[in-house]
């Protein structure tokens, strides 16, 4: 009998341990970071690189994923009012069918961002992978990340770590359905990067040679005209 109880109270223990710990880590990463990131496109300061993190353009059940299209409209947004002059499009393409860059390419494209804006990265397996990859393969020292303000913020955070002048745009957010879920999943992501920063000594999946920035200011100048539909 005292066996059992001393067993239910370690596990309570863990469990309020736990719960504390992924508290005060969120609790770090938004304290640090929300001033940096901005719902108002006039307070966004101005950048040379816009990275768009990825996500999967539809969803399991293969409806239109409503956070990767306010993704991309946020992401043209910015280029269109000149706050970026160059586009990194940072997502998964592990296996030959999911492509994310190549989707929001194509979607950029239909939003009227100019193919010479864009530089994909096809690594970009995760939120750390995107952000150190954007540091040691695309030498970018600036950036504003363009994603959902939670996810934003998390970004923001690596970034510090890794000497990245940053700041965020957030995209419009998506229903309580489907974002309740995100929000927990990111209460928990941020848990993991406090740990993947200061103790785990994380490193991205992969590297590989420098790949130099499309700047589109230089071959056209900042774009004229407003959002295309």
């Amino acid at each position: 009998m005292l066996t059992k109880r001393i067993f239910w109270l370690g596990l309570l223990g863990l469990v309020v341990t736990a719960i504390v710990g992924v508290a005060v880590a969120n609790h770090r990463v938004n304290q640090t970071t929300e001033s940096r990131v901005h719902a108002d496109l006039a307070d966004v300061p101005e950048t040379r690189v816009g990275l768009v993190l990825g996500c999967s353009p539809t969803l399991r059940s293969g409806a239109p994923n409503p956070f990767f299209e306010h993704r991309l409209r946020a992401a043209a947004r910015l280029w269109q009012a000149g706050k970026c002059r160059a586009l990194l499009l940072s997502g998964d393409n592990h296996i030959q069918s999911y492509d994310e860059p190549t989707a929001m390419k194509s979607r950029l494209l239909e939003l009227g961002v100019p193919a010479t804006a864009m530089t994909l990265d096809y690594a970009g397996f995760s939120t750390f992978d995107s952000v150190v990859r954007a540091r040691k393969v695309f030498g970018v020292d600036e950036v504003c990340f363009i994603t959902q303000a939670d996810h934003a913020r998390r970004a923001v955070f690596i970034a510090d770590h890794f000497g990245i002048r940053a700041s965020g745009f957030a995209a419009d957010e998506v229903g309580f359905r489907l974002g309740i879920r995100t929000s927990v999943r990111e209460l928990l992501a941020k848990a993991r990067t406090v740990l993947d920063l200061t103790l785990l000594g994380r490193r991205p999946h992969f590297l590989g040679p420098k790949i130099e920035i499309a700047d589109a200011r230089t071959a056209t100048g900042f774009p004229q005209g407003g959002l295309t539909e």
